[in-house]
């Protein structure tokens, strides 16, 4: 893993397309230079973090980062971290080492299994309330809340999931 700096806007004295963003790091190298080499892209990772190290963008397409007030990191793919690509908005890089936030990744589970269990206890508490609910739906009105609380309680840092209910 490597840090090319941060990168900031600049002017250039006569640019080659006028109008356009120009962004470069402190060692004066602007970002096209590397984003416009094919053969250096090729086979790496590009991670952008703010200033406290999160990751707020990160692709194998370098061309296609604008990494402005970024750090980039430019990380060879077979050295990547599992799961980057996927799981690196929940990460950091301090110092050249990445570090995933598992809590950052167990509320973001905990609450798109919130959402879900609400999307089917909604319409099963509407039933009930105008007295037009079945039996057999009473009882998943019941067995979802149920779920709904557990998922509230899941300790996020060695959270253990609850089956949901049938």
């Amino acid at each position: 893993m490597n840090s090319l700096g941060t990168f900031k806007r600049y002017t250039p004295e006569s640019p080659e397309i006028p109008g356009a963003a120009y962004i470069k790091n402190e060692d004066d190298t602007d970002w096209y230079t590397i984003a416009w080499d094919k053969e250096r892209i090729a086979g790496n990772i590009y991670a952008g973090t703010d200033a406290e190290g999160n990751i707020v963008c990160v692709t194998d397409d370098g061309s296609a980062l604008f990494p402005v007030d970024m750090t980039v990191w430019e990380i060879p793919a077979d050295e990547a971290p599992d799961n980057i690509l996927t799981e690196g908005y929940q990460a950091k890089i301090i110092d050249g080492a990445y570090m995933v936030e598992h809590i950052t990744i167990a509320k973001g589970t905990q609450r798109r299994l919130l959402a879900e269990a609400e999307k089917i206890i909604r319409p099963l508490e509407r039933a009930v309330k105008y007295g037009m609910a079945t039996d057999e739906e009473k009882a998943s009105l019941e067995e979802w809340e149920k779920y709904s609380v557990l998922l509230y309680r899941v300790n996020l840092e060695n959270p253990e999931w609850p089956e949901k209910p049938e």
